[in-house]
């Protein structure tokens, strides 16, 4: 089934008080080693970076400070522009660096069957979303600037979308590292542990 992963790196990243994606990771900068990592998962026939990045071919937001999910509606709203067409994509925040690629290889090997969505249950992020009128409808219907900003969200979409949720593997109930979201710089120094 052709996939597309997203790299979301668009976000504004004022609790970090730095662009995210820029931030040195490995001897390089963020984007581009998870942009690396979802090349080099099989399956993915190609990546797809939402935001404006210095250096790497992104897709700017339509509309810029309305979250996360409004990058992933401008993107899919470019390649059915570009005529280029993905039965499903992998949506994946550019800050969570430990995200490893077993993980993503784990969502991506997990079939939609009816399902719309398939996440890490307590994680809406990484996520597996079918690419169907449905759920375009229901991103577009979130994204637009009559919506309150917290319903511009994907917990919102994906209370509104049939969902599989993949059970994970945590030990007494601390988030396993490949899950820490980094928002803030006490979180990165904590991820780069």
């Amino acid at each position: 089934m052709p996939t597309a992963a997203l790299l979301l790196a668009g976000g504004m990243s004022t609790r970090m008080g730095t662009d995210k994606a820029s931030l040195p990771f490995r001897g390089r900068r963020l984007v581009e080693v998870m942009n690396e990592r979802l090349k080099g998962i099989p399956g993915i026939s190609a990546v797809y970076i939402s935001g404006r990045v210095r250096g790497l071919p992104s897709i700017p937001d339509e509309h810029p400070r309305r979250g996360p999910l409004e990058g992933v509606r401008s993107v899919i709203n470019e390649l059915e522009r570009r005529g280029e067409g993905f039965a499903q994509f992998l949506i994946v925040p550019v800050d969570m660096p430990n995200l490893s690629t077993d993980q993503l290889g784990t969502l991506l090997g997990t079939s939609l069957g009816s399902s719309q969505a398939v996440y890490f249950s307590g994680f809406e992020l990484p996520l597996l979303l079918r690419n169907c009128e449905e759920v375009r409808l229901q991103v577009n219907k979130l994204c637009c600037k009559e919506r309150p900003a917290h319903e511009r969200s994907f917990r919102q979409l994906l209370a509104h979308l049939r969902v599989h949720q993949l059970p994970v593997a945590n030990s007494a109930g601390e988030v396993p590292k490949g899950f820490l979201n980094t928002n803030t710089p006490e979180e990165w120094k904590r991820a780069l542990l």
